[in-house]
């Protein structure tokens, strides 16, 4: 029911829907926004699955997004068609989310991988947008996970893993993401790119178990859809089958609406660094990728 409502509730140019809110529990003042980067979710979920629709879902989505990349080879947080668009420069983390799902489909694109390899700091950590001097930028951590997840491991990352590593080992690792308010996040976002090869991330495994584990553990840790399908996969890329797992996959499975999607939360937020955050972002297409990616993962362990 799912893959079936992620097909029926495209967009006709191929998009997945954005909503943004002034809300953080995205129930008040809800407006739909116009941006690549959700879709770069659904696209990877969409690898995983299989319904009918869901071929011409992906290739409607992939059209999408090569349309959106723009003459230098990069992507923007808003869309062309968003009056939005120029409030604000491409940036790494829809650069490198994007590029990396065109990449897993076998798709060409423009090339941008040493403007994007380019775009560090001193210390070598990416910066968030692309084009802007360092004393107008800003160093995210799941930002860096992503472009670390696009690059891969090498000489041109290596600055940011060891940043990246330093980071989850920090008690104060919550200030590591200045755009996505749950740690959880940064939990996922690292261990995504150690599950998908890059190995100087493999010695973060233990603690980021560590990590979600007090996270779920934790009285105040809300039981929403999306934090459980965060937890799950991070899990999962941690190779981790525990007790743990199986109850995030039980929160995701009682979490699921009777048309097949799971409730939107607030995912990421705005507006640039070091403005106080005012604004949230999620929607139902995202949440429902992220859980279905996660439930389809946790089945294939049987």
């Amino acid at each position: 029911m799912g893959a079936e409502f992620l097909v029926r509730s495209q967009l006709p140019n191929g998009e997945f829907r954005t909503l943004l809110s002034t809300d953080f529990d995205l129930c008040k003042d809800v407006v739909s926004d116009r941006s690549p980067f959700v879709t770069t979710f659904v696209l990877q979920s969409l690898r995983l699955l299989q319904a009918p629709g869901l071929e011409d879902a992906a290739e409607k989505a992939l059209g999408f997004l090569l349309q959106e990349q723009d003459e230098q080879g990069f992507w923007s947080y808003w869309t062309r068609e968003s009056p939005k668009r120029s409030l604000v420069p491409p940036d790494v983390d829809d650069t490198s989310c994007a590029s990396w799902v065109m990449s897993r489909y076998g798709r060409s694109f423009r090339d941008n991988r040493t403007a994007v390899a380019a775009n560090r700091d001193r210390e070598g950590r990416f910066m968030t947008w692309l084009g802007l001097a360092e004393e107008e930028n800003d160093v995210d951590g799941v930002v860096n996970a992503n472009a670390v997840l696009y690059l891969g491991g090498g000489q041109e990352t290596a600055a940011a893993c060891e940043y990246l590593a330093r980071l989850v080992e920090s008690p104060e690792s919550e200030l590591g993401s200045w755009y996505y308010p749950d740690p959880l996040s940064l939990d996922h976002a690292v261990s995504r790119a150690a599950w998908h090869g890059v190995s100087s991330l493999r010695g973060c495994r233990e603690r980021l178990l560590a990590r979600v584990s007090d996270r779920c553990a934790g009285a105040g840790h809300p039981q929403n859809a999306l934090g459980a399908a965060l937890a799950a996969l991070t899990l999962l890329n941690c190779e981790a089958e525990v007790e743990l797992l199986d109850r995030q996959i039980d929160v995701i499975l009682s979490r699921q609406r009777d048309d097949g999607s799971w409730p939107r939360a607030a995912f990421y937020s705005g507006p640039r660094a070091p403005l106080p955050r005012s604004v949230w972002f999620g929607s139902e297409e995202l949440t429902t990728a992220l859980c279905l990616e996660a439930v389809v993962r946790y089945s294939s362990l049987d």
